[in-house]
């Protein structure tokens, strides 16, 4: 009789594990950690440049697109490759970069997608950019909603951006409008004359 009730205590407690009515964690192992969602866009603020791969990921990232941009003319102007390398090298000084700006970073799977820059005593939006493999999925306005939060909960009251012509549209959806050019971070990074379109937003 006592071997009977352990046998029904047994199969019955198998019944509700496998019907999911009661967990029973035989071993007490810790839970399985919540797994993101693949594909999933992830932004964060760059805050130390410890993470070597990281950099150089980030780095990749600016290079690879600028470039791209520059041979498809979708920058504010073409330049050439004298003045590429000034323009590069400006971009990825991410250590002077960070003394002053917030450095924003998208990722898809671990992976650099994009990147974006605020100026936090100016409110200049700087070096939006997304990888050539993740543009069209949402990354640049991933970071561009992230920065817009931040700017909101600080006491800036606009943001100011120059962008190439073809992106004016782009910026105007999240409330940017043609304003006069002023002195920025932009107007020292790209070496001469260009087309540049200048925008703000009220905060």
């Amino acid at each position: 009789w006592t071997e009977y009730v352990v046998w029904s205590v047994g199969v019955a407690a198998l019944i509700f594990y496998l019907s999911g009515t009661v967990k029973i964690n035989v071993y007490n192992i810790d839970e399985e950690p919540i797994k993101r969602e693949p594909h999933q866009i992830e932004v964060r603020v760059l805050e130390s440049l410890d993470d070597t791969a990281l950099v150089a990921s980030i780095k990749e990232v600016i290079t690879t697109t600028v470039r791209e941009s520059n041979e498809k003319n979708e920058l504010s102007r073409h330049y050439a490759a004298e003045e590429l390398e000034i323009i590069l090298g400006r971009f990825c000084d991410l250590e002077k970069h960070l003394a002053t700006r917030l450095i924003y970073i998208a990722s898809i799977d671990d992976e650099v997608a994009g990147c974006g820059m605020l100026t936090r005593a100016t409110g200049e939006v700087r070096q939006m950019t997304v990888s050539p493999a993740f543009q069209g999925r949402g990354v640049g306005s991933a970071i561009l909603r992230e920065i817009l939060a931040e700017a909101r909960s600080s006491s800036l009251e606009r943001l100011y951006l120059e962008c190439p012509p073809v992106k004016r549209d782009w910026y105007a959806r999240f409330g940017f409008v043609d304003c006069a050019r002023r002195p920025s971070d932009t107007a020292a990074e790209f070496p001469g004359v260009n087309a540049r379109a200048p925008m703000e937003l009220v905060l």
